[in-house]
């Protein structure tokens, strides 16, 4: 006869690293999963680039983590304005994610990704010249990477976070358009959608279409032409 065992359900739930720079976006991603009960740590890194608005940003995330009794993990770096900031401070993020998963033997890493970073992705790499991998945008998942908040608008995490009257700190630097991204934030989309209000819908319908054919393809190689090949 077999022999009945009882899983603890905390237990059974994944241990998970939430990436969290105390902007609204991931602020409302973090209070999200403490609400769901989820088994959370929080990695937090600092690039001194903002002087106070950085350490300001370091203190809301540790004390939202004192008070909800979450692990804390803090990395302070100096960057250099560097042409390729943006990009070393991503390298530096998840080099460190990674590290305190292997460390800790965490599961996943959930990053606060929304539609919004999807649809400038989209018309960056649109305009880079791209084939079907590049304008599908970000990946809800990623390996051990996971981006859950890509079912969500900004303006809807930060509709959120207002309501539940979650502190956070806004990040002055998006104010300013010298990044592509932020060219495209504080620029582009905005005349596009003075004059085309709902054009976020469409960018969302357009990258989902574009995702599940990236899919679609990706088996057809695998079932037809891989075999072929080998």
């Amino acid at each position: 006869t077999g022999k009945l065992v009882c899983v603890d359900h905390e237990d059974a739930k994944p241990d998970i690293l939430i990436g969290v720079s105390g902007g609204s976006d991931s602020m409302a991603l973090l209070d999200i999963g403490v609400k769901a009960g989820l088994k959370i740590s929080v990695a937090n890194v600092n690039y001194q680039l903002r002087n106070e608005e950085s350490e300001r940003d370091y203190k809301i995330v540790k004390e939202y983590c004192k008070i909800n009794n979450l692990n804390f993990y803090y990395k302070k770096v100096k960057l250099d304005n560097l042409k390729n900031l943006q990009k070393k401070a991503r390298e530096i993020r998840y080099k460190y994610y990674n590290e305190i998963i292997s460390q800790e033997n965490l599961d996943y890493i959930i990053t606060g990704h929304h539609q919004n970073d999807d649809h400038e992705t989209f018309l960056l790499n649109t305009i880079k010249g791209s084939g079907i991998k590049g304008l599908k945008g970000i990946p809800e998942k990623n390996g051990i990477i996971l981006r859950p908040a890509l079912q969500f608008t900004k303006s809807l995490l930060l509709e959120y976070v207002n309501h539940h009257k979650i502190k956070i700190g806004i990040d002055s630097s998006n104010l300013a358009s010298k990044y592509e991204r932020n060219y495209l934030r504080n620029e582009v989309f905005n005349k596009i959608s003075s004059k085309f209000p709902d054009f976020e819908k469409g960018f969302t319908n357009s990258i989902q279409f574009l995702k599940k054919d990236y899919l679609l393809l990706n088996e057809l190689v695998q079932k037809i032409i891989n075999p072929q090949i080998e």
